[in-house]
């Protein structure tokens, strides 16, 4: 599952203050779960956690949108956070992860799910030091400071904004040896190659904790729940990336309009 994620927004899940922590270990839970996100700031995040004082924060949030561009963007000034978060997730028909109730009027207009699919806005918040989101089953304690946990951030992207942590799991599953695949449930080794063969290509197992049954060699992907990503998954990751390249194509001739402008005076 992919999620856009109000940046600015969850950084002020406890007592309305600015903290890039309680984020970050927020879109860490995520990549464990195996989801993907996309993250939006606005273009006032910077200067908000640079008047709190929050010193390790503002230089980690500098590196999050350099190294990881694919999964951090902010948005130009003049631009709201909220417009661009919303586009992206109905073009991707994606979940968005905010407190924010979206209630303009041209917000409800063009996108009707915002009241017909409330579920599609999923809320968090912070209590006794924990983050909690209980849509996604997210009850952890933020305890860890900025610089941390982007070194965390960086060991699970992989430091590569380029690659996709979906392309990184095909990867290594494509080099899994094929003596070594097991039946889900029961742990048990495929030593036929044969065998093996049959679990390959299109229904290529995927192990799953605690869940799932055995699957018989004639339909093996039969009631074992994939946590890979499926081609539509994959498909509406690479929308959601051309999207945000021509927003930032456009960011870029509107930067430079105001400059001639401003020449021009």
């Amino acid at each position: 599952m992919n999620y856009i994620v109000d940046g600015l927004n969850v950084c002020k899940w406890q007592e309305l203050k600015t903290s890039l922590p309680i984020l970050l270990t927020l879109l860490l839970e995520l990549y464990k779960k195996g989801d993907t996100f996309t993250c939006i700031f606005d273009a006032v995040t910077p200067h908000r956690l640079r008047e709190e004082g929050l010193a390790d924060d503002l230089p980690v949030y500098q590196e999050l949108k350099t190294a990881f561009s694919e999964y951090f963007t902010e948005v130009t000034g003049g631009i709201e956070a909220d417009d661009i978060v919303l586009s992206i997730a109905h073009s991707s028909n994606s979940d968005v992860i905010s407190n924010d109730r979206f209630r303009k009027n041209k917000y409800t207009d063009r996108y009707p799910w915002l009241e017909s699919d409330p579920k599609r806005l999923i809320k968090g918040c912070v209590v006794s030091g924990n983050l909690i989101v209980s849509e996604l089953s997210i009850n952890v304690p933020v305890d860890k400071d900025s610089s941390s946990l982007m070194t965390e951030i960086q060991k699970s992207l992989g430091g590569a904004s380029s690659t996709s942590r979906n392309e990184r799991q095909l990867g290594k599953r494509k080099r899994t040896k094929e003596n070594a695949r097991f039946f889900p449930s029961t742990g048990q080794q495929l030593k036929h190659r044969s065998q093996v063969e049959k679990f390959s290509n299109d229904d290529e197992l995927t192990l799953v904790r605690g869940r799932g049954k055995a699957a018989s060699i004639e339909n093996p992907s039969k009631d074992i729940p994939s946590t890979m990503p499926t081609a539509s998954d994959l498909a509406k990751r690479e929308k959601l990336l051309q999207e945000i390249k021509e927003f930032r194509a456009e960011d870029t001739r509107r930067r430079k309009a105001e400059r001639l402008l401003k020449r021009s005076r």
